[in-house]
């Protein structure tokens, strides 16, 4: 049976948690094309950073299915992450493909790394469009707020 028409659905932006774990790692799981890696350290990595990030669910039904996660991470706090070393290499090693882009991308993800965050941004497929600029509106301003708490932590 095929449907033909159109589902109305109502959804929400929430602050993920770790009951989210499942949906964000079904979200995630090509996110280094096939490569086996420490998707689940990410995962983890994700909802545990408590000051930046969005997942987008249906607005009454916030514990069943995940449709986007929007977050950044800061590659320097995450260095030693195993994920984190993984991303890296396969990022690395996809830019040594194209000639001259290995090292830029090398300066940004090891020297410069305090100043670079890692947008992870999931969604499926068929998510309307006109959720995205106020979920990238929200990381933005997330990423500010957290960005000035930590400057007046040190």
């Amino acid at each position: 049976m095929f449907f033909k028409g159109v589902v109305q659905a109502d959804f929400s932006f929430f602050d993920p948690k770790p009951d989210d774990f499942h949906g964000v790692q079904t979200l995630l799981q090509t996110y280094l094309d096939d490569k086996e890696w420490d998707l689940s350290g990410f995962v983890d990595l994700i909802l545990e950073q408590t000051t930046v990030g969005t997942v987008v669910k249906i607005e009454d039904d916030e514990d069943e299915g995940l449709f986007a996660c929007v977050t950044a991470l800061n590659l320097w706090r995450y260095r030693g992450q195993k994920c984190i070393v993984e991303i890296k290499d396969f990022l690395l090693h996809k830019a040594s493909q194209v000639k001259g882009v290995a090292d830029q991308l090398r300066l940004l993800l090891e020297e410069q790394a305090r100043d670079v965050g890692l947008l992870v941004s999931q969604l499926v497929v068929n998510l309307p469009p006109q959720l995205l600029p106020p979920l990238y509106n929200a990381l933005f301003d997330e990423v500010s707020w957290a960005t000035e708490d930590e400057v007046r932590c040190w």
